[in-house]
C-alpha cells in the first residue's frame, strides 16, 4: 500500500475517533482472515466496516465485486459496510441506499417530522 492511501485510512480514523467510539486501522489492510476491511468503528449504537480507496487520478473503476466483498465482510460482524473513497482529492463515503433511508427516518424522528 501506498503511503498516502495508509494516511487517507489514518484521516478517515481521525474523522470517526470524533464521534467518541472506538476506531481502529485495521492491521495489515484487511489481509488478514479475522481482520478484514480497513477501518472499523464499533460503537454501541453503530459498527461500521471502511473499505478505503484513495487515488489521485480523477477517476475510480467501482465494481459490483468490491462492493459486495466489503457488504460480506461486514455482515460477518455485524457492521454496515462503507466505502470510503478519495478520488483526485474529493472524498466520499458511499453506502447503500437502505442504510440511507434508515439514517433519513432516523434524523426525522430525531426532528419531530
Amino acid at each position: 500500500m501506498s503511503d498516502k492511501g495508509r494516511n487517507f485510512e489514518l484521516m478517515v480514523q481521525r474523522f470517526f475517533s470524533s464521534l467518541k467510539t472506538a476506531v481502529r486501522v485495521v492491521p495489515a489492510s484487511g489481509a488478514l482472515s479475522h481482520f478484514k476491511g480497513d477501518v472499523r468503528v464499533l460503537g454501541e449504537d453503530s459498527r461500521l466496516l471502511i473499505e478505503c480507496k484513495y487515488t489521485e487520478k480523477n477517476s475510480f473503476s467501482f465494481k459490483n465485486s468490491i462492493w459486495k466483498k466489503i457488504e460480506k465482510e461486514a455482515f460477518a460482524i455485524d457492521a454496515t459496510p462503507v466505502m470510503a473513497l478519495d478520488i483526485g482529492g474529493v472524498k466520499l463515503g458511499v453506502i447503500s441506499l437502505e442504510e440511507l433511508r434508515d439514517l433519513q427516518k432516523i434524523k426525522e424522528e430525531c426532528e419531530g417530522t
